[in-house]
């Protein structure tokens, strides 16, 4: 059975910062840098899972978690109305089942019903496997970039939009 809701305080959130992990690892080895990646453990993300848990959404199969969404809204003045999703990740022997399409929509759902009205993500540049996703999905690239720090590499990411 599939299930997908907003984590709790009383979900595990450490077993979701080991999801973060393992998806990080698998996706981003040949994007970032290996000693970046090696050094990744679930209590990365500890603090913000559990400032806000329901920011998240737990993808479960069968009361197993195997996927993760994070949602927010940008600060910007022009990007007032969107929604974000800031993160979507799957345990990696998930991946090209389905599930991260379901999730994906549930995400859109979630910030629906929360009042926005379209939706932006970033994403790497070099993650063209998830660019295609997205496109596939009905995101298209704004045109605007930003680079971020991993390892001490910078990366590019684009942004996307769904109306």
């Amino acid at each position: 059975m599939i299930e997908i809701r907003p984590l709790t305080l009383r979900d595990d959130l450490a077993a979701v910062g080991e999801l973060y992990a393992q998806s990080w690892k698998q996706t981003y080895q040949r994007i970032l840098p290996q000693r970046f990646l090696d050094k990744l453990t679930h209590d990365r993300w500890s603090a913000v899972l559990h400032a806000d848990p329901g920011a998240s959404l737990g993808l479960f199969e069968d009361g197993l978690l195997i996927g993760t969404a994070m949602l927010g809204f940008p600060r910007e003045e022009e990007r007032q109305g969107y929604g974000e999703i800031v993160s979507l990740h799957l345990l990696p022997q998930k991946e090209g089942q389905g599930f991260g399409r379901r999730l994906l929509e549930a995400a859109l759902q979630s910030l629906r019903e929360q009042g926005c009205g379209p939706v932006r993500l970033w994403v790497m540049c070099a993650n063209t496997h998830a660019i295609l996703f997205y496109l596939h999905m009905g995101f298209q690239p704004t045109g605007r970039m930003q680079t971020e720090n991993y390892g001490g590499q910078s990366v590019e990411l684009m942004e996307m939009t769904k109306k």
